[in-house]
């Protein structure tokens, strides 16, 4: 299993799932040191970023499955998973593998009190129109016999990590809540662990472009939480 953004919050936990399944597990990593800390945990490092276009689809090719995590948070955020994932699918063509894209439910902007699945349609801020876009290009690669799914989880949390969990420390150490307008709108949440078993389970089932937004019954609301 190929997996990029292996050392961060939901790739490294969909990684374990992986390696506590038996597979053999390989991932994305930018450092020397990352990767020595990856082999130490049983997982193959790949130095090398999502700009090494013929290292991706490489290593796609030689994968079971591909797990797309990872994301730049810088000004080439959008050229550079373009391109990855254009040399990815590339890599995957016509073998029937899985590619399981990570996107969010930021795509559909605010929902205000409307309740929202797979078939809803999406309605993005003009920054992340490339989102959309991208997730349209992922699920159109099925016709190139390649097992498609665009992943949307809403907001995720546990162990301690993520956007919940950086919010909660930030709280503790200025003994001060912040939050935008009264505080009471609501977000859904999943578990980051929940979110890995998923990924796991999609390689088994070998869909053929599908969306899946993840919307569990649980949410928060900034003033309360």
């Amino acid at each position: 299993m190929f997996i990029t953004g292996v050392t961060g919050y939901v790739g490294f936990a969909v990684a374990k799932q992986f390696l506590s399944q038996g597979y053999q597990v390989s991932g994305l990593v930018r450092t020397q040191e990352k990767a020595e800390h990856l082999i130490k945990l049983g997982i193959s490092p790949v130095i090398g970023d999502l700009a090494d276009l013929a290292l991706l689809a490489e290593c796609t090719y030689a994968a079971d499955g591909v797990i797309h995590t990872a994301i730049s948070h810088n000004s080439d955020m959008e050229k550079l998973d373009v391109h990855a994932v254009d040399a990815m699918l590339d890599g995957l063509e016509g073998t029937g593998k899985t590619f399981v894209y990570t996107s969010g439910t930021l795509i559909y902007n605010d929902t205000l009190h409307n309740v929202v699945d797979e078939d809803s349609a999406v309605n993005p801020l003009p920054f992340l129109q490339w989102k959309a876009n991208q997730e349209q290009k992922v699920l159109t690669a099925a016709e190139r016999n390649i097992c498609t799914v665009v992943i949307r989880p809403a907001l995720v949390y546990g162990r301690g990590g993520g956007l919940v969990g950086a919010t909660i420390q930030r709280t503790k150490l200025t003994q001060f809540a912040k939050y935008v307008g009264d505080g009471l709108n609501a977000w859904s949440t999943i578990d980051v662990d929940d979110l890995a078993n998923l990924m796991h389970a999609l390689i088994h089932l070998h869909l053929l472009g599908r969306y899946i937004t993840l919307l569990p019954g649980n949410s928060l609301r900034p003033k309360s939480s």
